[in-house]
C-alpha cells in the first residue's frame, strides 16, 4: 500500500472511473495500465489505474475526479492509500437514484458503465441526453469489487421503496430512544404534556414498524397513570 497526495483529474477522465498515478508507483504496486486499485480515504472505493502525463511524473500524486473523491470521502490535497486489488465480472448490480429520473432502460446502464469498477456504496454518474444521472450502488453480486460488463444485469430500485427505506432507517432509532425516555418518565410520574403529545404523534409509525410488544404495553399502562398528571402539568404551564 502506498500513500499519495490527491489532485484534480484531467478533464478527459471525469466520470470514467479511473485514477492516474506515475509509472514508478505503478511498478511499486505491481500494476499495469487498466488494473484495478483500491483507494482508501475516509471510505473505500475502487478505480482503474492509468499513468500520469510525463509532466506529473515523480510528484507522489494521484489524480482523481470529484466522483472518486466523494466515494472515498476525501478532498483535493488530502493523502490517501492505494493498493492493487482484483475485481471480478459483475453478475448483478442494484442501484438507487439519487435524484428524480426519467424512465430508463436498465440495460443502458451496463452499456454506459462498461468496464467501470464498483463496490457497494459507490455513487456513479451515467450520461443521459446531454446531462448526467446519479445513482448509488446498493448491492453487487458477487459482494466484492466488480467490473461492469455487457452481461451485467442492472436493477434500479423503485424511488418510493428507496424513500421508505431511508425513512424507516431514520425513524427506527429515534423511536426506540423515545420509547425508553417516555417509559421512564411515565413510571416516575414526570411525563409532561409535550411528552405525551410527542408519543401520540409517533404512535401510528410505531405500530406500523412492528416494534409493538412488551415495551409498548408498559408505556400504555404507564401512560394511563401519567396522562392525568401530564394534563395537570400541561394545564399549569398554560396558566
Amino acid at each position: 500500500m502506498i500513500e499519495l497526495k490527491v489532485l484534480e483529474s484531467y478533464t478527459r477522465d471525469v466520470g470514467r472511473g479511473v485514477v492516474r498515478i506515475d509509472y514508478a508507483t505503478m511498478d511499486e504496486l505491481g500494476c499495469s495500465t487498466g488494473d484495478v486499485v483500491e483507494i482508501a480515504g475516509k471510505r473505500r472505493t475502487v478505480a482503474k489505474c492509468l499513468p500520469l502525463y510525463p509532466s506529473d511524473e515523480g510528484k507522489g500524486i494521484i489524480r482523481m475526479d470529484g466522483l472518486g473523491r466523494n466515494n472515498s470521502g476525501i478532498a483535493i490535497g488530502d493523502t490517501i492509500s492505494v493498493r492493487k486489488i482484483k475485481a471480478v465480472a459483475a453478475e448483478k448490480i442494484v442501484v438507487a437514484p439519487l435524484e428524480a429520473i426519467p424512465p430508463i432502460d436498465e440495460r443502458y446502464l451496463a452499456d454506459a458503465l462498461e468496464s467501470v469498477p464498483l463496490i457497494k456504496g459507490d455513487n456513479v454518474m451515467v450520461p443521459y441526453f446531454g446531462g448526467r444521472l446519479t445513482f448509488e450502488v446498493t448491492s453487487t453480486t458477487p459482494e466484492i469489487p466488480v467490473l461492469v460488463t455487457p452481461k451485467t444485469t442492472f436493477t434500479i430500485e423503485d424511488k418510493k421503496t428507496t424513500i421508505e427505506k431511508i425513512t424507516n432507517d431514520f425513524i427506527e432509532y429515534p423511536l426506540r430512544v423515545l420509547e425508553q425516555h417516555l417509559l421512564c418518565r411515565c413510571k416516575h410520574m414526570k411525563a409532561s404534556h409535550e411528552d405525551v403529545q410527542c408519543y401520540m404523534c409517533m404512535c401510528p409509525k410505531f405500530e406500523e414498524s412492528k416494534m409493538n410488544g412488551k415495551i409498548e404495553r408498559e408505556i400504555k399502562e404507564a401512560m394511563d397513570k401519567a396522562v392525568p398528571q401530564a394534563n395537570v402539568v400541561g394545564g399549569a404551564k398554560k396558566k
